[in-house]
């Protein structure tokens, strides 16, 4: 959950609060098979556009001439340090002209004020804090905190970050390892009599030796990400950032994650007129930066949530980025609104997941167009409302976005005569609501307490396989004083199947032995915890009671055991 940067007491309380329940969405799998389709469609037209006349807005506006160290928020506070404490600066006397003051604790023999005592070294500036450096170089942008170099591993052993802070960039490289085993007496693949996999139907295809589900049998998904930032304050662009980020990924299933290696950012982000407007641009991964569907805002929890449908509709997700730009406009310190466009994810590629297709064809991640035919442009744009949990004023936010993807769309409707459909639109509301504050003694522990959240999501039946999504959420942040940190969460949410893709598959399941669903629920419960040397666990429960749109017979529903454990270094 994104704070506005203020000078505020409540800002700053609300922004250390953010940081207690910091946590990225389940890509979904692709569920369709088709023959690989080649050729290649230009798109850099609008993205060079947009360069062009963001870069000249930027150049035009952007305040020059001053230091981020200058104007950087207020650092936020740990749970175990005071919230600061203001220092007046000292008036300084004038000068005589013939002799200087020497410090005090020095020795105090007059000096000419044109020839300053050669044996007295300059005081040095303080030592920046981690709060202080991640204030200035932590990487900006997303609507949920993103992890703190005070939160990791690493700290500042031997002074890197510190070293590095002088030269003004920050880094951190983030860890991720999710493992989800099913624990019933259920089939662990699909059978051996099935036709054996290809390259295209092994990605969520039913196939011999294949998992319909991630987690059928025991599942291990592996993510490095280093991330580089830049403080363009030193060159004038106050509060601007570059960053350079590289996906490393490892997976079990590929239809749940793609392995292998990319860029994953090269993007500017700008503040302007104060904070009113910020505006970033370049390749990003778009789902972190709106709709916001992490529990309880923790990218360390990744449980619970399986809203696929911004995927299925291009949106960049999976820590895989596409070329995009968004401008957000913060009306007040509660209402803001935000517009994006990027080039969409291949959504009608050869295996009809985006993600991996996505990533397996555009190979160093950093192309303005996709090779894939009909690849079009993504458009959103979100309005929300969002306050701060202080003393008797419980935290609430609510966001409410359009989609529309000019995109050509598989049509599931003509699935028999291999149709398409471009111009598809989505939508999404989400709200979530403190219902009980715990320890409303201060605003530093305000935000601990019982919240709730529901979010429901639409989007044509004809073109996407889960076209309605809803869920209902509840979570206990920092339940026990003695670790803020924690999070207990339980989650609900129920996805309905296109009509048109069920029916088609239903109709052959005499021959194939494959059926379709109509819907899947899922329940789960998940506890996240931070352990020493600030290394998060997730431990948690799913049960869902029918974990693959396509299925085979005695498939059986699922109740897996879910693993997670985040370590930023």
């Amino acid at each position: 959950m994104q704070a506005h940067p203020k000078t505020s007491i409540s800002s700053r309380s609300w922004k250390w609060a953010q940081k207690q329940i910091r946590g990225e969405n389940m890509p979904t799998r692709g569920v369709i098979a088709s023959n690989r389709i080649s050729g290649s469609v230009s798109h850099g037209r609008w993205q060079a556009r947009i360069c062009q006349g963001l870069l000249i807005a930027f150049a035009g506006v952007a305040p020059t001439g001053v230091h981020a160290a200058e104007v950087a928020s207020p650092p936020q506070q740990r749970v175990d340090a005071p919230a600061p404490t203001g220092v007046k600066p000292v008036k300084q006397k004038k000068r005589s002209s013939t002799s200087s003051t020497i410090a005090k604790g020095f020795d105090a023999t007059p000096m000419p004020a044109t020839a300053p005592p050669p044996s007295i070294a300059k005081p040095s500036a303080p030592a920046m804090s981690l709060d202080q450096i991640n204030a200035a170089y932590g990487y900006k942008g997303w609507n949920i905190p993103f992890p703190s170099f005070a939160d990791s591993v690493m700290q500042d052993v031997g002074g890197f970050r510190s070293a590095l802070a002088k030269e003004g960039f920050g880094l951190i490289v983030l860890n991720a390892e999710i493992v989800q085993a099913n624990m019933l007496d259920t089939p662990r693949k699909v059978p051996s009599t099935y036709p054996a996999c290809t390259g295209i139907t092994r990605i969520g295809g039913i196939c011999a030796g294949n998992q319909a589900y991630f987690g059928q049998s025991l599942g291990s998904s592996y993510t490095l990400q280093p991330v580089l930032t830049y403080d363009l304050g030193r060159i004038g662009l106050t509060g601007g950032q570059l960053a350079f980020g590289a996906y490393i990924g490892s997976d079990t299933d590929e239809a749940y994650l793609p392995t292998g290696s990319r860029i994953s950012n090269l993007s500017w982000y700008q503040p302007l007129f104060d904070r009113k407007l910020e505006a970033k641009i370049g390749w990003f991964t778009a789902s972190n930066e709106v709709i916001g569907t992490n529990v309880g805002g923790s990218y360390a929890n990744p449980f619970g949530p399986s809203a696929s449908i911004p995927a299925e509709l291009g949106l960049s997700t999976g820590q895989i980025s596409a070329p995009a730009a968004r401008l957000k406009w913060n009306i007040s310190d509660s209402f803001y609104s935000q517009f994006l466009v990027q080039r969409s994810f291949p959504v009608n590629g050869p295996t009809g997941n985006a993600i991996y297709d996505e990533f397996q064809n555009d190979g160093a991640g950093l192309r303005f167009n996709s090779p894939v035919k009909g690849t079009g442009t993504l458009y959103l744009n979100e309005v929300g409302y969002q306050t701060p949990p202080l003393p008797g004023a419980p935290f609430t936010w609510i966001r409410a976005g359009a989609m529309y993807n000019t995109s050509e769309f598989r049509d599931l409707s003509k699935l028999a005569t291999g149709g398409t459909k471009s111009g598809v639109p989505g939508f999404y509301l989400l709200a979530d609501r403190q219902l009980w504050q715990q320890d409303p003694s201060s605003p530093l522990t305000a935000y601990r307490g019982i919240y709730v959240g529901g979010t429901a999501m639409y989007t044509p039946p004809e073109t996407a396989a889960f076209y309605q999504y809803y869920e209902a959420r509840l979570y206990w942040v920092a339940p026990f004083a003695s670790n803020p940190r924690d999070m207990i969460s339980l989650v609900y949410n129920h996805n309905e199947v296109s009509p048109h893709l069920a029916d088609f598959v239903n109709g052959f399941a005499t021959e194939t032995l494959v059926g379709a669903r109509y819907s899947t629920n899922t329940i789960t419960a998940a506890y996240t915890t931070l352990l020493p040397h600030n290394v998060w666990l997730s431990l948690g429960v799913a049960y869902t009671d029918h974990p693959s749109i396509n299925y085979f017979p005695r498939e059986g529903s699922s109740l897996n055991f879910l693993g997670g454990l985040f370590v930023p270094l």
